[in-house]
């Protein structure tokens, strides 16, 4: 792929829509797994305007959903779609599950989703410049999900997880401190973060040192690390994320 590609997408319902721009002529390649997650299986038929995917779920339902494309892909196989951009000519995209948003409306679906994220992205001004923004962004791209335990939390780095969807994992100051500072652009997840680490808290209330992790099966079959734990900060970001989430009434 030549030249630097810049990708801008929204959700809209059970749909999501996206726009591929490029400094340089090229054809972007989309991927597309048979197994993303453990026991979310899709298989996918070529059309004329992009994809179709079947996916079979662990209950043995069944769910449909497209991917279409303008222009038409360059090319779609069972495994790829490929589509070319230009500097004066975006690809644009719409996927989901149903009914799929008309292309002529993905420019101004994208503009007012970016119109109400500027409105609570939260910015800095100053010496450091925009280092708020900074941590939002970075911490945004550790944000995943996980279908073992069905939640959204933001992981300490998508490396850290060798490719394997529900193997993300949670350090016990990391995952604290990225529940702080994820509060101030999307307190929600923040939350549910903090209570990722603690759902995998000893009886006695030990917080393990990592969780939701197998670096070595054979030593740590449960997935964790009990062995030692850190200094207590878990209580100053519960408490930091909670008054994020309430209002002023219980900021201090």
């Amino acid at each position: 792929m030549d030249g630097d590609v810049n990708i801008e997408w929204g959700r809209t319902g059970d749909a999501v829509v996206a726009r591929l721009t490029s400094s340089k002529p090229t054809n972007v390649k989309l991927q597309l797994s048979r197994e993303s997650w453990p026991g979310f299986v899709s298989r996918f038929a070529p059309e004329n305007s992009g994809v179709t995917g079947e996916t079979e779920l662990k209950d043995d339902r069944k769910l449909t959903w497209r991917l279409e494309t303008r222009p038409k892909p360059a090319s779609t196989t069972t495994g790829e779609v490929s589509v070319a951009v230009a500097p004066d000519a975006p690809a644009r995209f719409v996927a989901g599950f149903g009914d799929l948003p008309a292309f002529d409306k993905v420019d101004d679906l994208l503009a007012a989703a970016k119109k109400s994220y500027l409105a609570r992205h939260p910015v800095a001004t100053g010496d450091w410049g925009d280092f708020v923004g900074a941590i939002a962004d970075n911490l945004n791209n550790s944000r995943i999900y996980s279908s073992d335990d069905r939640v959204v939390f933001h992981t300490v780095g998508r490396g850290w997880a060798n490719g394997k969807p529900n193997n993300a994992p949670l350090f016990g100051w990391d995952t604290f401190f990225n529940g702080l500072l994820a509060s101030l652009d999307d307190p929600q997840t923040g939350r549910q973060t903090i209570r990722s680490i603690l759902s995998w808290a000893a009886p006695v209330g030990f917080v393990p040192n990592f969780a939701h992790w197998d670096p070595d099966p054979t030593r740590y079959p449960k997935r964790m690390c009990h062995v030692r734990s850190q200094p207590p900060v878990g209580a100053l970001c519960v408490w930091k994320n909670a008054s994020t989430l309430a209002g002023p009434r219980l900021s201090t």
